[in-house]
């Protein structure tokens, strides 16, 4: 049984079944009679080995319950995570740069990849912060960008509007409309 929770502890469901298939048909041809062979001659033998098999599949099942739990309990703490960072990054923010900043910081961050914000100011699109600092974009990626903020939807790559480029531009929503957008670069 030692190995059934260990393979169900590493591998989940499948692999703890084939363990405990695997050990039923060991057990049956090391140490039962006939040996070295895979019949059963003893009623109480194959009632031992069916015996085991349950117990075997049920213990794997619960473990394998268990562990795909503590995988779920992880991601959520991660994620709590990620938005208590978040969210004392926003509340520590003394300026709308560092408030900016902050959030193209935390995108960046959870999504693992380059990010800029972009704001609506006087009809265009300039740049409030980016991750990394020195990141620019081409005047066509400035083009997708401009056209999800001017019509409040989804831009760029991965979308069915303007999928040419590096980026995917997600519009800020607000009740008084989109203030912006958000950039994350998909390339990589």
């Amino acid at each position: 049984l030692a190995g059934v929770f260990l393979s169900a502890v590493l591998g989940g469901l499948g692999p703890s079944i084939a363990a405990a298939a695997l050990s039923v048909v060991a057990f049956d041809y090391l140490f039962t009679e006939p040996y070295y062979s895979l019949t059963v001659s003893d009623p109480a033998d194959a009632i031992s080995l069916v015996a085991f098999l349950l117990v075997a599949i049920l213990a794997s099942n619960l473990t394998a319950r268990i562990r795909a739990q503590t995988l779920l309990a992880r991601r959520r703490e991660r994620r709590t995570a990620a938005l208590y960072a978040f969210s004392r990054a926003v509340v520590t923010a003394s300026s709308t740069e560092e408030l900016l900043h902050a959030i193209t910081e935390h995108v960046g961050g959870v999504l693992g990849t380059n990010t800029v914000l972009l704001l609506g100011q006087q009809g265009r699109l300039v740049i409030g912060a980016t991750v990394p600092p020195a990141e620019l974009l081409q005047d066509s990626e400035l083009a997708v960008a401009t056209w999800a903020w001017k019509h409040n939807e989804e831009a760029g790559r991965s979308t069915k509007t303007l999928p040419g480029g590096q980026w995917l531009y997600v519009p800020l929503r607000t009740a008084r409309g989109s203030v912006g957008v958000v950039g994350v670069r998909t390339d990589h």
